[in-house]
């Protein structure tokens, strides 16, 4: 049973135990009800990890409507697995749309005009599954030097869905989103449909959010100039406009010190009088697949398109 802490506020910490490791999970403020439910879905999460089984759909929707704080933090400690437990991935209607929240989502391209650019060819799959890159190419970024394009590793996450939407594709098919192209689609209006269908409820600034999200994500394990040049911003814009806090990192500083490790106290040393002593494959190969693309129309006000900003 997961364990509930009550600090100021009526502020709820919950603890989980992961093969054998014990995690604290941030929930905020919330009634004994509310806990008690959090604490029930946590051990469910937990069960779920430990017996290798896909959490079911009212599991997923309850994860999507959590803060991102939060969801950062589950995935963090392995509780949901973000390729795979992804309600709004699997409410879309066809592999264009998979691709196009992947690209934002895992891959963190702008959208929508580095997510409807990317060709079959720009991707070389690699060797193995460690070596697989795309090559985007950014119209916001193309007047500035040598920043035009850009490689971006095809994570996990990216891989699964481009290789299921490549075993669809049609022979001689250019673009990985072969539809949705007019720019007088409103891609918003669409995502907000398919998110309700997940049982969601949609958040602000919808694909630059995505975007946000995977900085934060890589920033916390990269440096910040692999980031920048992943994701094709400069370390300052990182900062100010995408990288956010998460309850991990208010963890961490808990359990941290920046004081160097403390040593004996010793005669201070006086100071010594004399000299110091002291360009990317395109092969591309058929991958085995299934799946049977479902048209979907546009209804309802249609606004033109606009990329996520920065």
């Amino acid at each position: 049973m997961a364990g509930i802490k009550t600090s100021r506020d009526s502020y709820r910490t919950f603890s989980v135990n992961v093969y054998g490791q014990r995690h604290y999970i941030g929930g905020g403020s919330m009634g004994d009800d509310a806990s008690k439910i959090f604490a029930g879905n946590l051990d469910e999460l937990v069960s779920a990890k430990h017996r290798g089984a896909r959490i079911d759909s009212d599991l997923h929707r309850w994860v999507g409507k959590l803060a991102h704080p939060i969801q950062d933090r589950l995935a963090e400690i392995g509780l949901v697995e973000p390729g795979k437990d992804a309600p709004t991935v699997d409410a879309c209607p066809d592999a264009d749309w998979r691709c196009i929240i992947a690209l934002a989502r895992w891959g963190g391209l702008r959208c929508p005009s580095e997510v409807l650019g990317v060709r079959w060819g720009d991707i070389d799959w690699g060797d193995d599954e460690r070596s697989g890159r795309l090559l985007v190419r950014s119209p916001k970024t193309e007047h500035h030097a040598g920043k035009g394009e850009r490689w971006v590793p095809l994570f996990p996450e990216l891989r699964e869905v481009l290789l299921a939407a490549f075993a669809q594709a049609e022979e001689g098919a250019e673009f990985v989103v072969a539809r949705y192209r007019d720019r007088g689609v409103n891609l918003r209006t669409q995502l907000e449909r398919i998110i309700a269908r997940a049982g969601l409820t949609p958040w602000p600034r919808l694909f630059n959010a995505m975007r946000a999200s995977r900085v934060t994500e890589i920033r916390a394990q990269f440096s910040g100039a692999v980031c920048s040049a992943w994701l094709g911003h400069s370390q300052g814009v990182s900062e100010a406009h995408y990288q956010m806090v998460r309850e991990s990192d208010f963890e961490r500083a808990a359990a941290w010190s920046g004081r160097a490790p403390s040593a004996p106290c010793a005669a201070p040393r006086l100071a010594p009088t004399g000299p110091d002593r002291s360009r990317h494959r395109r092969q591309k190969s058929r991958f085995g697949g299934s799946g049977q693309e479902v048209a979907v129309g546009v209804g309802g006000d249609q606004w033109a398109q606009q990329d996520s900003n920065l």
